[in-house]
Formats: structure tokens, sequence, C-alpha cells
């Protein structure tokens, strides 16, 4: 899903689900907020961050970005999602999320963001908005930012179509600004108490009290889904509506094995959940798993009469990440096996063909180098996790990298017409990757 990094410093796809510090991004803490030891809370499945008493005259300011600006006209298509819930009333000063670079002067050069200000006593620099610049073209429309409830809030800036989108839950803002910036820019998300204006520059405000907000995840993509029609793709993607997807179904036994991260950002939100119905049998559904950061999969197991046609029916709650959706006809399971975590030496699994077609299906996490970031070309990359996935004396190879997933899972599978007889699955890891379910199967000719 994602190519490997070795040589380039973009990635195509880039998660944060804020399950653990990742180390790409810059952790502002600037005036007041260095103090304050709660003012970012992060590693539990969600970002918090808080500005508390700011000082007037002084910036203040608290969230995170990339470390420079890192998006440009190479990267055609550009697209931001955040799952964010606002927890204060807007104070004196500013909020925001997207993409963003100022020139020397300190004014917008180029950006595509959600942002708020406010100055109290002046409703001319008071306001919500999504705005685009790029130089001196600017279009703005104003937007409501609800508090006390969870958003997901989307940009996209397409230089090929030149123009910039604004979505909140899905839903289109505005007309598309028919602007695009392409220029350099870099993500922010972050509260400070400062009120800009081009008439009295920065005014950087002090009050007492706190203004915070929570951030369930941040995905940036770099690569265009067709079509692109607003609408979210399936997978890969955080699913926050009911969906239904059509699958070919074979005659005989069958298995559709749907693989998802979930989290529980207690106490900011409900706990994800993924409510899966195919066909007329019962319901399943996928929650998180104590002290289990890795993805989890559920098996819907289903017989066909006849060669078919199924619809799978996906319910969640909160923002589950579902990563795949595999689909096996079979006549024997073979092994199966799930949660191995921190696997640290080579494991094997014997199996016995009766000389059919045999399907491996192995989902794993590896995550990057500690300490990786774009701008560190020189870094070494021996400290990410790998595992390698082998059958037999090497016939059929596989592999997962932490520097081509950056700690997103990843689903392998492998199909085999082996001869009768033993056979092993052999894994090789390195640095502790996480194994969150094997299956292997064997279907007659």
């Amino acid at each position: 899903m994602v190519a490997p990094l070795f040589a380039q410093r973009v990635l195509p796809l880039k998660v944060d689900d804020f399950n653990y510090k990742r180390s790409w991004w810059v952790y502002h803490r600037d005036g007041t907020v260095a103090a304050d030891k709660g003012a970012i809370e992060n590693g539990q499945g969600f970002l918090k961050i808080r500005l508390k008493n700011p000082v007037n005259g002084e910036e203040c300011n608290v969230g995170i970005s990339d470390a420079q600006p890192l998006y440009s006209k190479h990267q055609r298509y550009l697209e931001m999602e955040a799952r964010i819930k606002l927890l204060s009333p807007m104070k004196a000063g500013s909020r925001g999320w997207g993409f963003w670079k100022t020139a020397r002067n300190g004014k917008a050069d180029y950006l595509a963001w959600f942002m708020q200000q406010f100055l109290p006593g002046h409703k001319d620099f008071s306001w919500s908005r999504v705005g685009t610049i790029s130089k001196r073209q600017a279009a703005f429309q104003p937007v409501s930012l609800q508090e006390n409830r969870w958003h997901t809030y989307r940009v996209i800036r397409d230089l090929d179509m030149k123009e910039t989108r604004y979505f909140v839950d899905g839903e289109p803002v505005t007309a598309p600004a028919r602007l695009a910036p392409s220029g350099k820019m870099a993500f922010h998300l972050w509260i400070d108490n400062q009120v800009y204006s081009r008439s009295r520059g920065i005014q950087r405000q002090g009050w007492q009290g706190e203004s915070a907000m929570v951030v369930d995840y941040v995905t940036i993509r770099t690569r265009r889904f067709i079509p692109d029609d607003g609408s979210y793709f399936p997978l890969y993607r955080h699913i926050t509506s009911p969906r239904s997807l059509d699958f070919p179904v074979r005659k005989g036994k069958n298995a559709m094995l749907v693989s998802a991260v979930l989290e529980d950002p207690t106490p900011h939100d409900v706990a994800d959940r993924l409510d899966l119905k195919a066909a007329n049998l019962s319901p399943v559904y996928l929650a998180p798993l104590k002290d289990v950061k890795s993805a989890q999969t559920e098996v819907l197991s289903l017989f066909a009469e006849k060669d078919t046609t199924i619809t799978l029916k996906i319910m969640p709650r909160g923002a589950p990440f579902l990563e795949s959706i595999t689909l096996i006809t079979y006549d024997t399971l073979l092994y199966s096996g799930q949660n191995i975590a921190a696997l640290q030496k080579e494991k094997t699994i014997d199996f016995h063909s009766k000389g059919g077609e045999v399907t491996i299906v192995l989902v794993g996490i590896t995550r990057e180098a500690p300490g990786w970031h774009p701008f560190n070309k020189k870094m070494s990359t021996a400290r990410a996790q790998r595992l390698d996935i082998s059958l037999d004396k090497g016939q059929h190879r596989e592999s997962m990298n932490g520097m081509e997933q950056f700690g997103l899972s990843k689903t392998v599978v492998m199909r085999e017409h082996l001869k009768p007889g033993r056979h092993t699955l052999r894994l090789v890891p390195a640095n502790k990757p996480d194994i969150s379910f094997i299956w292997i199967s064997e279907k007659q000719p």
C-alpha cells in the first residue's frame, strides 16, 4: 500500500492514530506551554492539546506540525483528513488545522486550512472559515466549527483540477475554490494566543483559562483514488458511516476475513466498534482488545450453493481503520492463529497438504525506525521492524517492512498449488513486529 521510503521523503499515505508518539511531527510548546506538563497528551489512541493561561505580548502556542514545508507542486494531489473534537469555546487567539507556509515577512504565502480566530470586541478580527491562499490570490468562506462534538474535516488540494475542496463529515463546505496553492506547505494543527491582521500585524493576547481540542487521527495522502467524487475509498480508510460492499462468492465453503484497527479513546469518545453482517449469517463485530494495538481480524464463514454475489454491511461506531477484506474459497482449514505480539525469534508453522491450492493469509504491523523523520536522510533504518515470510525453502517469499508501512497493518496473501505432504511457513522477525492473524487453508481441484 505504501511505497518504500529509502530514497524519498513524502509518504504516499501518512496516518497517525496517536497510539504511539510519531517522530515525524514537531511538538510545539511555546511560551507558557513549555511549563504545562499536560499541554500535550499522546499515545493512548488520541492527541489532546491545550493552551492554558497565555501571557499578553508573548507567543504561546501548542500543537503539531511537519518539521519543514514538505508538500509542493510535485504532489499533484494532496489530501488531509482529521477527526477532531473542540473541547472549549473560542478564546482570544487562533486555532485550526491544514496546510500552511508563511513568507519571510510573516504573512501567509500558501495555505489551505480550517481556522478560527477571536479578538474580544472586534468583529472584523473574529471569524471561523476555510481559507485558500496562493501568493497574491486568496479565497475564504465561512464555516461553522462546533464544540464538544466529533467532526471529520477534510482538505483536498488538487493541482490538476486547479481547485481546493473542503468537507465536514463528508459534506462539501462550499463550492470548490478555483485556486490551488502550488508552493511548499507543511501540515499544522494548533491552538495559540495570536490574532492575525494585515493592518495590526500579530497581536498576542493574555487570558486566564484553558482552550483545548482532542484529535482521533490525522491522515495525509499524496495519491488520488479514482474516482474521487468526495466519497471515501472503503479500504485503508477510517470508517465513520455505514457502508455496503458487494463481493462475488464461489460455490462451496467461503471465508471472509475482515481486518481493522480499533481503539478506545476513553474518556473523549466511545470505543471503536465495527459490526459486520453478510447474507443470512448472524452479525459479528470487532472491538478493541486490552493492550492490543495491532489489527484485529474477524472471520465470516458462509456456504454458497452456487456462484453468487453477497453484500457485506459494515456499521462502524467511532472511527475504526478498515485495512483489508479478503475472500477465500476452501475445503479444509489447516491452521489459524492470532495476536502474536512483539515476535522476537523465528517462528515456524508446519502443515500438511493433500496437493490442492493452499491459501496463506497473514496480517501484521511493522513500525518505522525510532526517531525517523523525512528530513533526516542519513538516519539508519536498521532499527525498523521487519517480518520476512517464506514458504518451504523460499519458493514463495513476502515481507513487511516498517519503512514501507510506518505502523500501518498489512495483509499478505500467498496462494500456491503444493505437492502432497508436509510444508513449513517460516516467519523471521527483526525488532519485534506484531502479527495479529494467520490463516492457512486448502482447496481441492
